[in-house]
């Protein structure tokens, strides 16, 4: 959902299976909102498509767009850049953060916050992404969301608010989880949007 008033949204997202047999979702979100900000986020998603695709290891991808973003660019914008990259042959996931909001993980024992203080990329030639690497086990649900979710929220700690709320949620349908998250973001100002937002949610089974 684009911040209100706006036609395109700032924030950006890629889900794509990588050759390796690893699921790779990320969530950039540029520094404001509208065209501008969305031309800034899309250029991140696809640089980071085409270097993972190419064998670039996820880490490595981020670090030369932060350099790239550096040294090509002449104002002080930037854009966070938040992976889960879920290993399908295993069931181990990574998260991966510049700059990035939260992620939950939501399992039959609760739902877990993965959070990480990291720089966006753009800003120092010398930034290192942050990861936190867990194993998925049948039924486990990864949630993504960008910042503007968390804005919406008028509490002292928008997360642990959210975290509650997935728990107290028993759907295992990832669509369906997206959804509720997104509503409760809209329904937490009368619909209206401070900022950009976008959810993504991963759910993870046994191939039959």
């Amino acid at each position: 959902m684009c911040r209100s008033g706006e036609v395109v949204s700032g924030d950006n997202y890629s889900i794509i299976e990588l050759p390796t047999g690893k699921v790779m979702m990320t969530i950039t979100d540029d520094m404001g909102s509208g065209d501008l900000a969305y031309e800034e986020s899309e250029t991140v998603i696809e640089m980071i498509e085409e270097l993972a695709g190419i064998g670039f290891s996820e880490g490595m991808t981020l670090r030369y767009i932060n350099s790239t973003l550096v040294f090509s660019k002449d104002d002080d914008k930037f854009s966070t850049a938040d992976m889960s990259v879920v290993n399908l042959n295993n069931g181990y996931c990574e998260c991966i953060k510049c700059g990035g909001a939260v992620t939950f993980v939501k399992n039959r024992h609760g739902v877990k916050i993965i959070n990480m203080e990291t720089m966006p990329i753009g800003i120092l030639p010398d930034a290192e992404p942050k990861s936190n690497t867990f194993r998925l086990y049948e039924g486990d649900m990864v949630i993504m969301i960008s910042d503007g979710i968390l804005d919406s929220i008028d509490v002292n700690e928008p997360e642990q608010c959210i975290r509650v709320l997935i728990e107290e949620n028993a759907t295992n349908n990832p669509q369906e989880m997206s959804d509720y998250i997104l509503d409760i973001a809209k329904n937490a100002n009368n619909g209206y949007a401070r900022d950009d937002m976008t959810v993504l949610s991963l759910g993870l089974w046994h191939k039959i």
